[in-house]
């Protein structure tokens, strides 16, 4: 019994490793000839008479008539081109979509606009007020359906951010931004989520704790200890620690009802519109908040002029995929990095998990969600807040060749750790199967159900096909689609240099003259994307300058906007499959076939851009002049 569950578990680990080895083998039984095999035809004989009719018969008929496997390579491959085109498509409507409601929402959620400038010169973001925060910390408007006003200060939001030998002072830029939302001191306990084992993090937090005392509800933090059993080093472990650590704190059970865990990067740069759309979003809709996840954009738009081109294009290719799901109508919504989920839904799936497969952590928490809502509740909800995250990109401290070259390995290396999330794939596969296996029960992981008094599932609730059918076509987005489009690629523009077209059948032919114009309309679409990356990334950057402006804090992150650079830098993205291919496809090869043997990767913090220590703080703040003396 334990040899075949670990060898279904092994399985289910290497099915996109699997999958590449059958695209191999289904690309060499299909284009290798048969024509020439049976009849020994010379690849250069293609003059009728120097054979007799019976042989050219057979060898039109062989022609004409496709084997199994080219048949099935035909239909594949175009099927794959036909997917690689439908995602730039509709990245470039989510972009769309994601940027209209932004606008949207800043108008419906900033207190005042009036007499604010672009602090770039431009048209200001801002054209009028509708403020819908008062100072007794009450909501009322009539976009609110069951009642005139909610007390806001009952939502409380846990922000929980892990890291590990974070440079001192991303961390408080980070905390700076959040303390100059108008809720925070309200509603917002920070939880900074520490490693024991990092030698600097006791004095971090201790300068941190001094520094933000009164700038927030509350401010703690947690030591995840190292060598926990059954636990790999991570975001998600050191995530499960402090959550656990932050729910003690709630006792009471509307109280619990009313947390969310907002879970973030230590540089991530979130808008007070963020939490605004959250805590309205969690009372507007309280049939369905108990097991919503919320998800919202992501842009990297701090340092990426300082960065080599490579990289740059890398995370804007690493951000569209993000960007692709974020639209109304999507049944399948995955967040990237930054997301939200309330504490019962928590509780519901039993927390992050800790073990090798969970080192995707945003993807993990998505899908263990997504499966236990459906076995306990028949569904997740996943509600889109249109307020984009802000983030770095990879950097080096070096200048020069050195760091030109620091910062693309060390693009790879964090590249490599999100295709190692592929595992992710056979974890999905895994509880997919659960689902639809009428015969299994499932255990509830977290507190009893609302229908079963037992905390047990004596049936499985139909889960949605179609939804499955997305979640599937996602997933191969992710884990598949590059690697068998570049199988594909390379097979079929080998056989087709190497083979006379007359020895080619007619339909197989086809399938690969079509693929090759599919794979110019795929490029085209792809150049629409960046152009659209563009307008999103320019609104983003002028959105946030205005935002930092009316904080008080756009003097010290100046140098912290990455405004467009010209036509030079519009032309890299002509080259876009240099990246895609050293930062995606490569990596993730990689990471599939190394599953064939190991499940377990050593989990190494990507480099970030050191921040000069910062000086002029408010009087609640002390000034300091490093990340280790106050004055």
């Amino acid at each position: 019994m334990l040899a075949t569950t670990s060898l279904w578990a092994w399985c289910t680990r290497c099915v996109p490793a699997i999958s590449i080895v059958g695209v191999i083998i289904l690309s060499l039984l299909a284009l290798t000839d048969p024509v020439t095999w049976l009849f020994a035809i010379p690849k250069d004989s293609t003059d009728p008479a120097t054979h007799p009719i019976e042989y050219q018969e057979d060898r039109q008929r062989l022609l004409d008539d496709l084997t199994v496997a080219q048949f099935f390579f035909a239909v594949y491959t175009v099927v794959v081109h036909v997917v690689a085109i439908g995602f730039p498509l509709r990245v470039c409507y989510s972009l769309g979509q994601i940027k209209a409601k932004a606008e949207s929402v800043i108008l419906q959620y900033t207190p005042s606009s009036r007499g604010c400038k672009s602090p770039n010169g431009g048209k200001a973001v801002l054209r009028q007020t509708l403020p819908p925060i008062d100072t007794s910390g009450t909501y009322r408007g009539s976009g609110l359906k069951l009642q005139p006003t909610y007390n806001l200060s009952n939502v409380v939001h846990v922000i929980l951010i892990p890291n590990y030998k974070e440079d001192i002072e991303t961390l408080r830029e980070t905390l700076d931004v959040l303390a100059s939302h108008g809720q925070a001191r309200l509603s917002y306990d920070i939880w900074l989520a520490m490693e024991e084992k990092d030698p600097t993090a006791q004095t971090v937090v201790e300068e941190l704790e001094k520094v933000f005392t009164r700038s927030f509800r509350n401010i703690q933090y947690s030591m995840h200890p190292s060598g926990l059993p059954g636990e790999v080093q991570g975001k998600s472990s050191n995530i499960s620690w402090a959550a656990r650590k932050a729910a003690e704190q709630f006792f009471d059970q509307q109280a619990r009802r009313d947390c969310i865990f907002t879970v973030m990067d230590a540089d991530t740069h979130l808008s007070r519109n963020y939490f605004s759309q959250l805590t309205r979003k969690h009372l507007e809709f309280p049939e369905t908040a108990a097991t919503t996840l919320y998800a919202c954009p992501v842009i990297f738009d701090r340092n990426a002029h300082r960065v080599p081109g490579f990289v740059r294009l890398a995370d804007v290719i690493w951000s569209a995929a993000g960007l692709s799901g974020l639209y109304e109508a999507s049944t399948i919504v995955i967040p990237t990095s930054v997301y939200s989920i309330p504490l019962t839904l928590v509780e519901l799936v039993g927390g992050w998990d800790t073990d090798a497969m969970s080192i995707g952590e945003d993807l993990h928490m998505y899908l263990k969600c997504y499966f236990v809502a459906a076995a306990a509740v028949g569904t997740l909800k996943v509600r889109i807040i249109y307020s984009p995250a802000s983030q770095s990109n990879i950097s080096s401290d070096n200048s020069g060749m050195t760091g030109w070259l620091e910062t693309v390995h060390a693009r790879y290396r964090q590249a490599l750790r999100h295709m190692w999330g592929a595992l992710d794939t056979g974890y999905a596969f895994g509880k997919a199967w659960s689902l639809i296996m009428p015969s299994r029960l499932i255990a509830s992981t977290g507190p009893v159900s609302p229908t079963h008094s037992d905390g047990k599932l004596s049936f499985v609730p139909p889960v949605s096909l179609s939804s499955l059918v997305i979640l599937a076509h996602r997933l191969f987005e992710a884990h598949f689609l590059l690697i068998h489009l570049l199988v594909l690629t390379i097979s079929t523009t080998i056989y087709e240099r190497a083979t006379p077209a007359v020895l080619i059948p007619p339909l197989l032919l086809f399938a690969i003259k079509l693929t090759g114009a599919l794979r110019a309309v795929g490029y085209l679409s792809m150049l629409c994307v960046f152009f659209f990356y563009e307008r999103y990334h320019a609104f983003c950057v002028q959105a946030r300058e205005e935002e930092m402006q009316r904080a008080g804090l756009y003097e010290r992150m100046r140098e912290n906007f990455s405004h467009q650079q010209g036509w030079q830098h519009s032309l890299l993205y002509f080259i876009f499959p240099i990246p895609g291919t050293l930062f995606g496809s490569f990596p993730l090869l990689v990471a599939e076939i190394s599953h064939l043997f190991t499940a377990t990767l050593e989990y190494k913090v990507s480099k970030k851009p050191i921040l000069a220590p910062s000086v002029a703080r408010d009087s609640t703040h002390l000034q300091v002049t490093s990340a280790g003396d106050r004055v």
